[in-house]
């Protein structure tokens, strides 16, 4: 049976149809408590947020980045990955928590994974992530500005 949050996501004109897919589909992947699953929704909530982003729903981009944040928090403290690339979901995680406006967050992450033995690359993103927490910056950023903020 689908149930009336689904069903009520699905009918509500306020969100794009493909953000709303996305959604339903990170409910559902949420329901099932396993691994894989918690990925599947986070990764959802995520993809629902760049829609969003895309059709300038700002108010709903912070709610859904703010879920995959917390799927993604979730995930690491039962000693889960939500990227097979050592440091990625730390590097993903930050990004959502800055973006959410959870920067306080962002910035615990942070510190805890700049003493991890990441790659070199990880580690630019991180502290480019620091610096723009540390200023308040919640807007989009691309890896190249990370890269090239941390240039000598």
């Amino acid at each position: 049976m689908v149930s009336s949050p689904y069903c009520s996501q699905l009918a509500d004109d306020a969100f794009p149809e493909l953000a709303s897919t996305f959604i339903c589909a990170g409910m559902l992947a949420e329901a099932i408590d396993d691994r894989e699953h918690a990925v599947a929704a986070a990764w959802n909530w995520l993809h629902a947020a760049w829609v969003l982003e895309d059709e300038d729903k700002s108010d709903f981009v912070r709610i859904y980045r703010g879920k995959a944040a917390d799927a993604i928090l979730a995930l690491l403290k039962f000693g889960n990955s939500f990227s097979e690339q050592p440091g990625a979901s730390e590097a993903i995680l930050t990004d959502c928590l800055r973006r959410s406006g959870r920067g306080a967050e962002a910035l615990q992450v942070i510190a805890n994974s700049l003493s991890q033995p990441f790659m070199d690359v990880i580690h630019e993103i991180l502290r480019f992530q620091q610096k723009l927490v540390e200023t308040g910056d919640t807007g989009v950023h691309q890896v190249s500005e990370a890269l090239e903020a941390n240039e000598p």
